[in-house]
């Protein structure tokens, strides 16, 4: 058995994100200057499927506002009665669609798609994402 792994440590006063995937997959960028990106890095077979196996890491640097959505397969994965799957494709344009949107918004809206696409098809996978939003902190200490 394995298990596929997207680690990242922030650097909540300036923005630096340090990741590393372990066959997980990419996530994507949703710039506050507008646009969404696939995030490219290096991958490394998941964990447990080798032993030994060497991972490396990666950085970016986000800019106030901006966002990171990683998920699981269950998004791009999820198909309809045709099992022709969600995708990437459809993921990317979805985002797309709702990077303005706030986070609440931005999932449920996200959701409503995947829904729609499978219509009556049963769901086979979890479906599962984590929305990390960036901004400076300001004056003083606070929590978020």
């Amino acid at each position: 058995m394995f298990s596929s792994v997207f680690l990242a440590r922030l650097h909540l006063d300036t923005g630096y994100l340090e990741y590393a995937s372990a066959g997980h997959l990419f996530p994507f960028h949703l710039k506050a200057s507008g646009g969404v990106a696939q995030v490219a890095s290096p991958s490394a077979m998941p964990v447990g499927a080798l032993a030994d196996t060497v991972y490396t890491s990666d950085a970016m640097q986000l800019a106030a506002g901006d966002r990171l959505f990683v998920y699981s397969d269950g998004f791009t994965e999820a198909a309809n009665v045709d099992g022709v799957q969600y995708g990437d494709a459809r993921l990317g344009s979805a985002l797309e669609a709702f990077a303005g949107a706030p986070g609440r918004e931005l999932m449920q809206g996200l959701l409503a798609r995947v829904r729609a696409h499978c219509t009556e098809a049963p769901q086979t996978d979890d479906i599962a994402a984590l929305l990390l939003c960036w901004s400076p902190l300001t004056g003083g200490s606070s929590a978020h």
